[in-house]
């Protein structure tokens, strides 16, 4: 598992002395942390619908799926949406399902 950490990025021509340059600058050092689940290959998916995968891809994605613990699955999917990787809708239920029954065992 790694994490990737995307840096601060500040307007070249701001001055910090108003509030709306701050605010902008603050909220971009926010650090977003992605975790990996031993899933990397999966990014070269990232910006493609999620109706317009392959069966090559749907196979990958089944892959991850299917090796992961249950409660491994809602971050799985952060995971993914904060790569830009649209799960295949054919596994959006089954995914979701997992989700679901995994909060309802807590």
């Amino acid at each position: 598992m790694t994490l990737q950490i995307h840096k601060p990025v500040v307007a070249s021509d701001c001055c910090g002395q108003h509030e709306v340059c701050e605010r902008d600058r603050m909220l971009n050092a926010i650090k977003i942390k992605i975790e990996y689940f031993d899933d990397e290959d999966l990014d070269q998916y990232s910006g493609i619908a999620s109706d317009m995968h392959t069966e090559k891809a749907m196979e990958e994605f089944c892959e991850v799926l299917y090796t992961l613990q249950a409660k491994e699955v809602s971050d799985w999917l952060h995971s993914l949406q904060l790569r830009s990787v649209h799960l295949p809708d054919q596994l959006k239920n089954e995914a979701l399902l997992i989700v679901k029954e995994q909060h309802g065992n807590r």
